[in-house]
């Protein structure tokens, strides 16, 4: 038997309550659909008559409320001078609703515990700082005989060729020198020190005109058998003062080492000493290569291992390429130029280049047990860690190559960035396929991966233009397409941007920043993301990663993953303004693709889905969250088949086309965004463990399949919030099939509950103002070819319940309690749901459908003008 039902209906009916529409069409076509079993399906009803007279509004909420004895009075909006104004029918007079939806001149920020930087992170133009370096010429092959012959006769340089030559420097390590020829040190005599070449910390200046020094190689196993721990190596041991290097290329530097202790490994110096003012223009390094066995291995830098506090540093046509890390154990401070950066750090580059790779290997000397335990943390493509305080750096024309096997802490530009940093980039590509060394890890793990850092200090202020990342991040959490985790008091503006990189985790992942952390005391967050672009991709297979101990898939969104929150009393009052933490992306796009996976396990229990957005997955309490002229494309899909279910089985809550949570006191403007979203959600072939159940027996476990809070806007609103949307567009395709299940001695519950085209549930208290916003919904359930195992000796079924349950479906919201006032939102919503006959050995305890037109529940205050 087939049961169809199709309703159309234009208005909005309220409990008695009269609801009058102006300039709003809702149009609804439910099809139910089903075989042999029987449906009740109640109608939506006529309008209701007017209702007594309305009551005064709330006081303090947002927006107006008709007053005592008028009710229905038609409200007009409109947008003036940026600003959402209204007014009653009638009045001349315009009514400002006090909220700024251009932004541009807000707010005043002090760049975390500094003055240095006002109005400029929602300012209208970018804000790029020059490096005041100008790009070198490079010396050609013909002129360097020359160049070199010049210096040596006008500008007073000591010529160098040999091996002795480059070793009497050290006599004089404040001199002027060039190189006449290339050096190969491939021949020389280690002695008693196999590490520097040059044991003393160098200030004066070294240019190879062109020319390379060549093979510069640390053997431990070369010397006498005795194997000794080596805690420096480089061709300096240090520079210091104003030492300069330039003009070089340093080639076929392989470092085969036993290290135990603290070290710190370079090519050009092991260590940049404290208060040095250093200069390296024109410098390549190539083949650098590291294998290292021991404990471990540390401040390990293409160019220097550690750079100590007061430093200033300029970099200009810096080149690392092919270098690489081969170690079995431990490894941490590893940077493409800097292993580890001290603070009160000066960095100027211009057109850098790195290439460095992390690779383990097997100890010779143990290789039954090459991975046990191991951690490789505080690795970047420039810096590994940056230990302390008060970096400033500006970085302009960067290509950034960075790949391996890793526990956390890793970045495109640093691994970690510790406080008070001050970074400006321009034009920095990275090309990252980072993954998660979870093999030897035996416990819980944050990664914090991100395409420039890992983790983004306190009080620091990042401006970041014209970036792109492209390759991979496998990963658990913490992970960005920018920024894996940004700490307290960020102040972060990202232009003109693209995010390529596709993931592979499960909690707090973002196409530009995975987490934004809460803020104290009197501090706050400010993040901007400008005409930028992110197409990552999120797939999510938690099993598949080692020692991940739950099956939450959250926090997802196609620009931030989760923006925290700010507490009432923590406010900042900076010229008589309260500064909360505010996220504003402008101009924007955004293709996110997230993909659940199936599962191989038989018997994962519980997989969650939650939070995921395509801009935001999570918006904390009482931020600030503002969105214009963004086009936002999000397609989620689900796929749970080919398993043994076993308890709690799938839940997904929280989901939206452009925020999937937003909890308490949030505020939310949006303005003419083009939303896209698409949720596919498949469930079939699956199969109930009938072990130890009795056939024909009422059923003995229960499996969930739930679906709630889910809108073509936002999944669920919290109490307290506001939204503020003017002219948006919403289109919002739902798909969900479930199909040839073999539910065998189960009570499976199906619900779908609190889905809308623009909302899922707006909680208590939600204060929502739309005006000229459109909504497309398209709304398909398919339940087919279920059915149950036959016992083999007695031919009877192992009995299984269905119970289905679809409530609060609207073309507005699915389920709202809050205050609406709506205006010329054109809204339609088609709905089919098929069920075909199910087997012998399954009932229903419930088969319930609650369809509604506007919204799934209904509220009398969603107030709407009267219908044009």
């Amino acid at each position: 038997m087939f049961f169809t039902k199709t309703m159309r209906v234009v208005g909005l009916v309220s409990g008695g309550v009269s609801v009058l529409l102006g300039g709003l069409t809702a149009v609804v076509t439910t099809n139910v659909i089903n075989q042999d079993n029987s449906v009740t399906t109640g109608s939506q009803g006529p309008v209701g008559p007017t209702g007594p007279a309305g009551s005064n509004g709330v006081p303090g909420s947002q927006g107006p409320v008709g007053p005592s004895g008028e009710d229905g009075r038609e409200v007009e909006f409109d947008t003036e001078d940026n600003k959402l104004v209204w007014r009653y029918e009638g009045e001349t007079a315009w009514n400002v609703v006090d909220l700024d939806l251009g932004g541009s001149s807000s707010f005043v920020s002090t760049g975390g515990s500094s003055n240095e930087f006002t109005h400029w992170i929602f300012g209208d133009n970018r804000f790029v700082m020059t490096t005041g370096l100008d790009s070198i010429t490079a010396i050609a092959d013909a002129a360097r005989a020359a160049y070199a012959q010049n210096l040596v006769t006008v500008g007073g340089y000591t010529a160098v060729d040999t091996i002795a030559d480059l070793l009497l420097m050290q006599a004089t390590p404040n001199g002027k020198y060039v190189l006449t020829d290339n050096i190969d040190l491939s021949t020389r005599l280690l002695g008693d020190n196999p590490s520097n070449l040059i044991d003393v910390s160098f200030s004066g200046i070294l240019d190879g005109a062109g020319y390379k020094i060549l093979n510069f190689e640390i053997d431990q196993v070369d010397i006498g058998n005795n194997i000794l721990s080596v805690d420096s190596a480089g061709i300096f041991k240090s520079l210091e003062k104003n030492a300069t290097i330039r003009n070089l290329t340093l080639e076929g530097f392989d470092y085969d080492i036993t290290s135990t202790n603290f070290q710190n490994f370079g090519t050009i110096a092991a260590s940049v000493l404290y208060n040095s003012e250093i200069t390296i223009e024109n410098v390549t390094v190539k083949d650098f290569i590291v294998n290292a066995v021991g404990t471990h291995i540390n401040n390990l830098g293409g160019l220097v291992g550690l750079v100590d506090s007061q430093a200033s540093i300029n970099l200009n046509q810096v080149s690392v390429q092919g270098m690489q890390l081969n170690t079995n154990n431990n490894a941490y401070s590893i940077g493409g130029i800097f292993g580890k950066v001290n603070g009160n750090i000066s960095l100027v580059s211009l057109d850098m280049l790195t290439d460095l790779s992390v690779n383990k290997i097997i100890d010779p000397a143990n290789p039954t047990d090459p991975i046990n335990p191991r951690e490789i943390n505080r690795v970047g493509g420039v810096i590994g860690y940056v230990d302390s305080n008060n970096l400033r750096g500006q970085f302009n024309n960067t290509d950034v190559t960075l790949s391996g096997l890793f526990n956390y802490e890793v970045g495109g530009f640093s691994g970690y960035t510790y406080d008070d940093a001050k970074l400006f980039f321009d034009n920095f590509d990275v090309d990252f396929d980072v993954e998660f060394d979870n093999i030897a890890n035996t416990s819980y793990t944050a990664n914090y991966f991100g395409g420039l850092m890992g983790i983004f200090g306190d009080d620091s202020v990042l401006l970041a233009n014209d970036i792109t990342t492209t390759g991979s991040i496998k990963g658990q959490n913490y992970l960005g397409g920018l920024i894996g985790y940004t700490s307290d008091n960020a102040l972060i503006r990202i232009d003109n941007s693209e995010n390529n990189i596709d993931f592979v985790g499960s909690e707090y992942l973002g196409g530009f920043i995975g987490y934004t952390a809460d803020s104290e005391d009197q501090d706050f967050t400010l993040v901007y993301i400008n005409d930028s672009i992110n197409n990552g991709s999120f797939t999510s297979i938690t099993e598949n990663l080692a020692n991940n101990y739950d099956n939450n898939v959250a926090n997802i969104g196609g620009f931030i993953g989760e923006f925290d929150y700010k507490e009432y009393d923590d406010f900042d009052d900076i010229d008589g303004v309260l500064i909360n933490n505010q996220l504003w992306i402008n101009g924007s796009t955004t293709n996110t693709v997230v993909n659940l996976a199936s599962y191989s396990s038989d018997l994962v229990e519980g997989v969650y889905l939650y939070d995921v957005g395509g801009a935001v997955g999570a918006l904390d309490n009482n931020v600030i969250f503002r969105a214009s002229n963004n086009t936002i494309n999000l397609t989620i899909n689900s796929d749970i088949s080919d398993r043994k279910l076993n308890g709690d089985d799938f839940y997904v809550s929280g989901v939206g086309g452009v925020v999937g949570g937003v909890e308490d006191g949030v505020t939310i403007q949006l303005a003419n965004n083009d939303v896209s979203f698409n949720f596919n959600s498949t469930y079939s072939n699956n199969t109930s463990d009938t072990t130890e159940l009795i056939p024909n027996v009422d059923p003995q476990n229960y499996h969930y399949y739930e679906i709630n809070d889910v809108g073509g806007a936002f999944g669920e609103v919290a109490d307290d919030s506001l939204i503020v949307d003017v002219e948006s567009t919403y289109e919002f395709n739902m798909n969900i099939l479930i199909q040839n299940n073999v539910f065998s001695g189960v009570d499976f519950s199906i619900e779908i509950n609190d889905i809308g085209g623009y909302g899922g549930d707006f909680e208590d208290e939600v204060t929502t103002i739309v005006n000229q916003v459109e909504s497309d919904f398209v709304f398909n359930v398919l339940i087919e070819d279920t059915t149950v195992l036959l016992d083999s000796v007695t031919n009877t079924p192992f009995k299984a319940t269905l119970d289905i349950e679809i409530d609060n479906v609207g073309s507005f919201v699915g389920r709202f309690e809050g205050i609406g006032f709506i205006v010329n939102y054109d809204a339609t919503i088609l709905t089919t749901i098929e069920m075909d006959e199910v087997a012998v050995g399954i009932t229903f305890a419930i088969l319930e459908y609650n369809i509604g037109g506007f919204t799934g529940t209904k509220n009398p205050f969603l107030i709407t003008p009267e219908e044009n």
